[in-house]
């Protein structure tokens, strides 16, 4: 399932009047005098808590690299906006690319909580094997049983490159 697109009135013209991109920087700055708060040449630099840029405009805030989609393009994105190199803030337009729900999730980086400090293997106890697990789009589990942690990390990273492609994170 794809997000929806904020019900909203805001078209290119109207963020290009607002705002100032530089796509090699992913500087975003305020062309214009909003408020005593707002100067102009200002980054738009609100986060919210997972790092992305937010900013409000009217009585509706906007995530930072979806307005520059449409500053750039012309159009909202239809999908979700993946950033390549995970980082949410950085929004240099080579960074900046449409992404399915489930690609964005691929290209993520490991858990806090993996213990093994390999993305997507995992230690069995119960069959003294390392397991390399990933779910594919289709629904269906790929899981394979190896001897070695880099025997499993490579049955991951392979796997992962043929299921999500240029999405595919391993790191």
């Amino acid at each position: 399932m794809t997000r929806r697109p904020a019900v909203t009135n805001l078209d290119q013209a109207e963020v290009r009047r607002l705002f100032a991109y530089d796509p090699e920087t992913g500087a975003f700055t305020w062309r214009v005098r909003r408020s005593n708060k707002i100067a102009v040449g200002q980054e738009a630099r609100g986060v919210n808590t997972h790092g992305h840029r937010r900013v409000g405009i009217g009585s509706s805030k906007h995530y930072v690299h979806r307005l520059i989609w449409l500053y750039v393009y012309g159009c909202w994105p239809a999908r979700e906006i993946d950033h390549v190199n995970t980082c949410p803030s950085d929004n240099r337009l080579c960074n900046l690319r449409e992404a399915t729900r489930r690609q964005g999730l691929h290209n993520t980086s490991r858990r806090r909580d993996n213990r093994s400090g390999i993305k997507g293997v995992r230690w069995s106890q119960r069959h003294l094997r390392w397991v390399a697990k990933l779910n594919r789009p289709d629904g269906s589990v790929f899981q394979r049983r190896l001897r070695s942690k880099e025997a499993a990390a490579a049955a991951y990273a392979q796997e992962a490159a043929r299921q999500f492609g240029e999405f595919a994170r391993v790191e």
